[in-house]
Parts: structure tokens; C-alpha cells; sequence
């Protein structure tokens, strides 16, 4: 995701792939694209860097840009920002641990905050360029194989918009694009996916049903068996009880 750093103390210098500087200072609002390397020798003689990392979903990224204005066109690609400090900012940030420590923040607010804190980095903002970063970086979003995806990830526990979500894609576009790669629904190839995994281990004989039942995604051993026999016309049992 790309990352904003707000420094609340120290000042340092970094440097990217490309040898280009950056030198920071307390106030100061550094943008980060996503995949972007900076490394610093953390020399600094006035103590150590403290900063504040906010981290921005795609979905908060595309809010923004439709609340902003955008006369301005995106840039050939992104590069860190830097915005000088200004009290505004400075008090946004410097109350978010007295409202909100200790809380548990919900989503929704959390969304809420990250785009207030971009709407008023914006107002600084006469050159436009907050708006042509997240521009550029909206734009990259880089959709992985999806068959790459779901075959690292098949025995992982998650819901269809978290592989949509890994995939680089919106739910929708996922589902379309998942149709299109496996010739069936997300939840059919899973299990199915889960089961074939579950049968390996079956036949290696070294663990218990129950620890295979888990593995596979299934909290109840007899709704498992019930699916391996459905899946391979044996229950686990009788699948190793057949090889011996």
C-alpha cells in the first residue's frame, strides 16, 4: 500500500534505487509509493527518527480522487512527495492518540480518518501533486495470475473478497475473471482444491483425520468425511485401509 509518514521528531536523509535524497524534518509529510525502496544510515546527530506511517487502501485511494479536484493530469510515474509542515496537520495528527487511544476503532472510522487526513493534506496542496501521486498509484494496482493466487493461498481461511482482494481485483471482477480461468465458481474449485489436498495427506497416513479435517478448512470432522467420501467415493478411512 503506499504509505504517508508524518515525523514528529528527528530529522534524516534517505536515498532510493534511483540515488535520488530525501532529507526529512520534524512537520514534514513524506509520500511513499507502493513496491518503493528508501534506505538511510540513521546518522542523525539530533536523535532518532520518530514518525507516524499512515497506509492507504484502494478504497480510500479511489474516494479521495473523486472528492478532490483534478485539474491536474497524473504523472509518468510515482514518486515520493514531500509537503513541508503545517500547524493544521500538525494538531491532526498530534490528537489522534488523545481522542483515540486505548479505543478500538471500527472500519468505517478508520476509512473516515484516512481520507480527512488526505482532504486536508490536499488544502496545502497548490501544486497538485498528493492528487498525481494517488493518481498514478490508483492506476497501478497490479492484478497477479489468479491462478497463481488461489493456488498459493487454497488451504488459507478466507472469504472471496479477501482472493479478490490478494488478486488485485474488485469482488465482481474477480468472480468474472475466476469463471473465466477454472471454468467454475470460486467456492466449487476450493473445495474441491482443499479436498484433493486433504486426500495427499490421507495417503501419507501420518496424521489423524481430525488434524486432516482442519487443515482442509472443515471445524467438523463428520460434515469432512462426508464431503471426502461425496469427492472420492471412500471415506478417509477406507482410502487408507484400501492402500494398506
Amino acid at each position: 500500500m503506499p504509505c504517508l509518514a508524518y515525523v514528529l521528531r528527528g530529522r534524516e536523509t534517505f536515498f532510493d534505487a534511483d540515488g535520488e535524497e530525501t532529507a526529512v524534518a520534524p512537520g514534514d509529510t513524506l509520500l511513499v509509493p507502493r513496491h518503493h525502496h528508501m534506505v538511510s544510515e540513521f546518522s542523525s546527530e539530533t536523535g532518532p527518527l520518530e514518525a507516524v506511517l499512515f497506509f492507504f487502501s484502494d478504497a480510500v485511494i479511489t474516494e479521495f480522487l473523486a472528492a478532490a479536484s483534478c485539474g491536474v493530469t497524473t504523472a509518468p510515474r510515482s514518486k515520493t512527495a514531500l509537503f513541508s509542515g503545517s500547524p493544521s496537520l500538525r494538531e491532526y495528527v498530534g490528537a489522534l492518540p488523545r481522542v483515540y487511544g486505548g479505543l478500538q476503532a471500527s472500519p468505517a472510522l478508520v476509512k473516515s480518518k484516512l481520507l480527512e487526513l488526505l482532504l486536508l493534506l490536499d488544502l496545502h496542496d497548490r501544486q497538485g501533486q498528493l492528487w498525481r501521486f494517488l493518481a498514478h498509484e490508483n492506476s497501478q494496482r497490479a492484478r497477479r495470475n489468479i491462478k497463481q493466487v488461489m493456488r498459493a493461498h487454497a488451504l488459507a481461511d478466507l472469504s472471496v473478497a479477501d482472493y479478490a482482494r490478494l488478486s488485485g481485483r474488485s469482488v465482481s471482477t474477480f468472480q468474472r475473471d475466476f469463471k473465466r480461468a477454472f471454468g467454475e465458481v470460486p467456492s466449487v474449485w476450493l473445495r474441491r482444491a482443499r479436498l484433493d489436498h486433504a486426500r495427499d495427506r490421507v495417503i501419507e497416513g501420518k496424521d489423524t483425520i481430525a488434524d486432516i479435517a482442519l487443515a482442509a478448512g472443515f471445524s467438523d470432522t463428520s460434515h469432512f468425511i462426508k464431503a471426502y467420501k461425496s469427492q472420492f467415493d471412500l471415506t478417509p478411512k477406507q482410502h487408507r485401509l484400501h492402500l494398506a
